[in-house]
């Protein structure tokens, strides 16, 4: 079962989150008082033991929250790691503040760091904000509602037909049913 753990453990890279403790060549005094089975956690903030099958319960409980932790630790690591060599590399009065490869605005489904994107507004770097130019070939409000309620005019005239057309051939289903019956009956079926 410990095995299994640290398997477990390390397939989510959080092994190093904790301490691990080998009994197998330690005398009984060396052994931690109140430590009787294997695999055993002990939790800051729970004051139980959590051992063996509740153990691995509490690590598949808590696994994301783990591993949320560890890549929160990770994208800092990656962020200070980023700011010192740009800092080694000469930039002057950068900020770390947005940099990273990702935030906690990122895909549920997979794991792909993002990188972040942004533009300057202000200053020499500033990225200019373009706007359109209103003009006559644009599409004015009246014009748009007119187009609305031309489509919608549209769809229920559709409809309409649609109704009509269901209501004949039902109203010919139960025609050729009846029909039929009549046929059998007369026939003697």
């Amino acid at each position: 079962m410990c095995l299994d753990m640290m398997r477990m453990m390390e397939s989510c890279n959080i092994l190093d989150r904790f301490k691990l403790i080998c009994i197998d060549d330690l005398t009984i005094d060396q052994i931690p008082k109140g430590l009787e089975h294997v695999p055993t956690i002990i939790v800051a903030g729970i004051n139980n033991l959590i051992v063996g099958r509740d153990a691995i319960k509490w690590f598949n409980d808590n696994r994301p929250i783990l591993m949320k932790q560890k890549a929160d630790l990770l994208g800092k690591q990656i962020a200070q790691s980023t700011c010192l060599n740009d800092v080694a590399n000469g930039t002057k009065g950068y900020s770390c503040e947005l940099s990273g490869t990702t935030d906690n605005y990122a895909y549920l489904e997979t794991d792909i760091a993002q990188p972040k994107t942004y533009g300057m507004s202000t200053g020499e770097n500033a990225e200019p904000i373009y706007t359109p130019q209103i003009d006559d070939d644009k599409l004015r409000m009246m014009e748009q509602n007119r187009l609305v309620d031309k489509e919608k005019y549209a769809r229920e005239k559709q409809d309409e037909l649609m109704k009509n057309e269901m209501k004949k051939k039902q109203i010919d289903k139960i025609i050729n049913k009846e029909i039929d019956v009549l046929n059998k009956y007369k026939h003697g079926f």
